[in-house]
């Protein structure tokens, strides 16, 4: 493979791609297939759901290279993910966004983004939106890779909307690449004995509408997802876990090592993460007998949590 070809094909990406790629581990080359993860919750985390979503065992004895890349830079990856013929999951947020008036933006709470012009030959236009519940009518994505690369909608009722053939795109003929986008998506929430159909705009949040009961204990308060109080019904859960994640005080590294203490019997894998390693899963065709150790070596350590975090502080 030569990769100067992609370079010289790719000038745009060439210079973040080469100090990406040289500050973190190249793996990327030798995998098996490559999971493109928001941030560095979901870097932490994701160990440990491939290991408890037991429908996508085969996953745990494949080459799998995580990539922390950020719904902003995610589709920035997409020239070099097609190159590699790569098979690759994209987990990013939803991160719906209330469009804000031109001329009534506040830079400390409001989020930048840009919108592709229908008219390809120009600029990109720059937009604002304040942090909403994905319920809020009108609501956009200011997600560049749900904008820009899968599926390309700008929406949050289109990306609801969204079929499975719209989040997956692959090389002509079926024979390389093939990529799919999964985000939050609207899942039963049960709580106070009341059941609502709803999904977060983050990992965070879907994490904790569904396992509302389990995170709003007592016993959980060092995920700093329990409110004060007790919410009446789903719809004032998950607004009052949306104003607590996105205040300014949530800490979400301390979420996600508060989550790694925890045994992972006790917690449900987001749906939304779930359904992606699935269907990852079913990409890779390993041999059946490759998920099992010789008989006559030892099997090999399990991934700890412990490991997990060591892991991360050594980047």
């Amino acid at each position: 493979m030569n990769l100067s070809a992609f370079y010289n094909d790719t000038p745009n990406e060439r210079d973040f791609l080469q100090r990406y790629l040289k500050l973190t581990h190249c793996d990327l080359f030798f995998a098996d297939a490559a999971i493109l993860v928001e941030g560095n919750v979901e870097r932490l985390l994701l160990p440990v759901m491939i290991e408890e979503v037991k429908e996508a065992s085969s996953l745990r004895s494949a080459c799998i290279s995580i990539l922390e890349v950020g719904g902003a830079f995610g589709h920035r990856f997409k020239s070099l993910i097609e190159f590699l013929g790569l098979v690759a999951l994209v987990i990013t947020d939803l991160d719906s966004v209330e469009p804000v008036a031109p001329g009534t933006e506040n830079e400390d709470e409001d989020t930048e983004f840009e919108i592709p012009n229908s008219e390809t030959d120009q600029p990109s236009l720059k937009k604002s939106g304040k942090a909403c519940l994905p319920t809020q009518p009108g609501a956009l994505t200011s997600n560049q890779t749900l904008i820009q690369w899968l599926p390309r909608k700008q929406t949050v009722a289109e990306l609801l909307n969204a079929t499975d053939a719209e989040k997956l795109h692959e090389a002509e003929g079926g024979n390389g690449f093939k990529i799919r986008v999964t985000y939050q998506i609207p899942t039963d929430v049960t709580w106070n004995d009341e059941t609502a159909r709803l999904c977060g705009r983050t990992l965070e949040e879907s994490f904790g509408l569904e396992n509302s009961v389990w995170c709003q204990a007592a016993a959980q308060r060092h995920l700093g997802l329990k409110l004060r109080g007790n919410p009446a019904n789903p719809g004032d859960l998950a607004s009052g876990l949306h104003k607590r994640i996105s205040g300014k005080s949530f800490d979400k590294t301390k979420f996600a090592l508060g989550v790694l203490t925890e045994r992972p019997a006790n917690w449900n894998v987001p749906l939304y993460i779930k359904e992606g390693l699935c269907w990852l899963s079913s990409m890779i065709n390993l041999d059946a007998s490759e998920h099992l150790p010789d008989s006559t070596e030892p099997a090999p350590p399990a991934v700890s949590g412990e490991a997990v975090i060591l892991a991360a502080a050594a980047q």
